[in-house]
């Protein structure tokens, strides 16, 4: 049987968030050369908070570590 907390919402998570990013790039490659550095900054700190999110997430066994290490 199909439950919701089982299939339904991480489905429909993994899609929001796939949407989300690639809109996200997409506005950021649609804008001004001279934003170039602070897009790159900012995409690094994106990266380097990503990397501290899967650490934090590393050390759960629930199902929110799992969400935040897909994001």
């Amino acid at each position: 049987m199909v439950s919701w907390s089982g299939h339904i919402v991480p489905i429909a998570v993994t899609i929001a968030i796939w949407f989300f990013a690639t809109g996200l790039i997409a506005w950021a490659d649609n804008r001004g050369r001279e934003t170039f550095f602070t897009s790159l900054m900012i995409a690094g700190a994106v990266g380097i908070a990503g990397l501290i999110a899967i650490l934090i997430s590393a050390q759960t066994a629930s199902v929110g570590g799992v969400y935040l290490a897909f994001a």
